[in-house]
């Protein structure tokens, strides 16, 4: 899944930043249908390794939190400061200049607000996996099995729900009312991964034609704004798009061995890919708007392509050879003795 939601996200990028590439409202309805879900599915995917993950006793809890502070916080920090500089020093070019006398503020309780805007997804997953992992330490060892669940998920659905009315708010809790409810959903999905993938198995031809027709909905649908308009149907939009995700990538892993080769690959960079394509797409975009003026037809396969490759190249034969940068720049603080293991 993660391989191709990635795909999605480069995709969309790609789209944004090459407007005008058919006379058709196609590439915008494009990026209104990508757009409605592919965030969602990350924060699914990480719920589900969180099943996992947060499956701790009370002495581990510090363990997992800083591991989570390695991967996520970290990076979060090294990547806003290479953000900032290269900000200040094209500032003639950058589309939101730097407020030195905000900044420290920005960084730390808005980051939507963050020099590079990207980094909200990690800031905000940083949030409700540290909120998730406290409420799992706790919540299971007072309580029931489905009693809190079930409590759990009416209150983040109840968040989602209202999270279109919030503007800003420290922590960026926008973020968190949005989309804790997918990350939750993942949790619960991950304890049944197995049976999951079964049923999908069993209802694939169904589950592949339902996509073809939520397709044909989604385009029809984004002409009469159905995916701007009541949270509800946004959020079953994003689940839909969750569940299609996943019977795509079982249909793949079935079906297309070749196919699966890449996504593979896509997925192993995902992380790499997700912070790193703002800096290979946008020189690329900014050259051809000043010096090449190349029609957009040419301009985004190039941006697709370098979306997708330039991380890869650039953490296969720079980050992971050179501790500092695998720390800092991918969240790897495994040690040579980890590797081994």
């Amino acid at each position: 899944m993660r391989g191709i939601a990635i795909f999605l996200v480069v995709l969309g990028h790609s789209l944004s930043h090459t407007r005008g590439i058919a006379t058709s409202q196609l590439p915008e309805n494009l990026i209104t249908i990508i757009f409605s879900f592919h965030m969602h599915v990350f924060f699914f995917i990480s719920g589900v390794f969180g099943s996992k993950m947060f499956c701790v006793s009370k002495p581990a809890y510090l363990t997992i939190l800083i591991g989570r502070i390695k991967r996520l916080a970290t990076v979060y920090f090294a990547y806003t400061i290479v953000a900032t500089a290269i900000k200040l020093a094209a500032v003639s070019v950058v589309r939101r200049p730097i407020d030195l006398n905000t900044l420290f503020t920005n960084v730390f309780f808005y980051p939507e607000q963050n020099p590079l805007l990207t980094l909200w997804f990690i800031y905000t997953l940083f949030v409700i996996q540290v909120l998730f992992l406290t409420w799992h330490l706790f919540i299971r060892m007072d309580y029931g099995k489905w009693l809190p669940t079930s409590l759990t998920f009416v209150v983040l659905l109840l968040l989602n729900f209202t999270s279109s009315s919030l503007k800003s708010y420290p922590f960026g809790l926008q973020f968190v009312a949005q989309y804790a409810v997918y990350f939750f959903t993942g949790f619960v999905a991950g304890r049944h991964a197995s049976a999951i993938e079964n049923w999908i198995k069993k209802h694939l031809i169904a589950l592949l034609a339902m996509g073809l027709l939520y397709a044909i909905y989604a385009y029809v649908g984004v002409s009469y704004s159905f995916f701007n308009q009541w949270s509800p149907l946004k959020l079953i939009h994003a689940m839909i798009g969750i569940l299609l995700t996943w019977a795509t990538a079982v249909f793949i892993k079935e079906k297309l061995k070749r196919t699966q080769t890449l996504i593979s690959l896509l997925a192993k960079y995902s992380y790499e890919i997700y912070l790193n394509e703002p800096f290979v797409e946008l020189p690329i975009t900014i050259i051809n708007s000043r010096l090449l003026h190349w029609n957009p037809v040419i301009m985004f396969p190039l941006e697709l392509l370098m979306g997708l490759l330039g991380p890869i190249l650039l953490s296969k034969y720079f980050y992971r050879r050179y501790i500092v940068l695998r720390r800092f720049a991918i969240g790897d603080w495994k040690t040579s003795k980890d590797r081994h293991e």
